[in-house]
């Protein structure tokens, strides 16, 4: 990155690194998602990896035509770690809980299992494919190469992930019924589940278009007679 030093230096950078990422997937998992919700999580996670790609492609770029400043080195590292706190609230964590939280209860241990088989092998293949992919990109171009992946998984989100942060499995039912393309829209509306054992549905406009999550209050499960309302 710019930066002179030995392989002591190169090696307390490299576990600082594989500690921060450890950090940042326990502060993702036990607070960030939750606060802020999947769909936004998945936002701003692969926000901060494109920004972090750009900038790193960029470095590259320039430091290969010539000496930068100690500045850009220094920035560039920090990018680095940037990049690991936004892929520990994005890509890293939110897999896991999509594949157990998406799929209904009669397909959920195959679905969660299939989804995170393609977590995997995408990840062996990333990794196998990296150091051809930098030699034939002269470095710099893999960067913006997986910078512009970034920009399509953003407009996947945005199209195909509804947010799904504390509804039950029976209003995320519900979002799928339909075109995946309006899942989005339908997680805006509010879903008022008649009854479990029927699977009955209808949308109640009372949220006036907010986010379910925010208006669990409103919405009541019959099971039978009694009605329960849903926390």
């Amino acid at each position: 990155m710019g930066i002179r030093g030995g392989t002591s230096e190169s090696m307390f950078l490299s576990g600082m690194y594989g500690f921060s990422k450890f950090i940042f997937s326990l502060v993702a998992s036990f607070f960030f998602i939750d606060a802020l919700g999947r769909r936004r999580s998945l936002f701003i996670g692969i926000t901060l990896q494109l920004i972090s790609h750009v900038y790193i492609g960029v470095f590259i770029k320039y430091h290969q035509e010539g000496p930068v400043s100690s500045s850009a080195s220094q920035a560039a590292i920090a990018v680095v770690f940037f990049h690991a706190f936004g892929y520990a609230v994005g890509l890293f964590v939110l897999p896991y809980i999509f594949g157990g939280e998406l799929w209904p209860n009669r397909l959920r241990s195959f679905g969660g299992a299939v989804s995170q088989t393609f977590h995997w092998l995408f990840i062996y293949a990333v990794k196998y494919s990296i150091p051809s992919l930098l030699k034939t990109t002269n470095n710099w171009g893999a960067f913006l190469f997986f910078a512009g992946w970034c920009f399509l998984a953003l407009i996947y989100v945005f199209f195909m992930v509804p947010e799904i942060s504390g509804l039950s499995v029976e209003e995320i039912d519900y979002l799928f019924k339909g075109s995946w393309f309006n899942a989005y829209k339908r997680a805006r509306q509010h879903p008022v589940i008649d009854s479990v054992e029927t699977g009955n549905s209808k949308v109640s406009t009372e949220s006036g278009g907010k986010n379910p999550a925010t208006e669990l209050s409103l919405v009541k499960v019959t099971l039978g007679n009694a009605s329960v309302p849903d926390k």
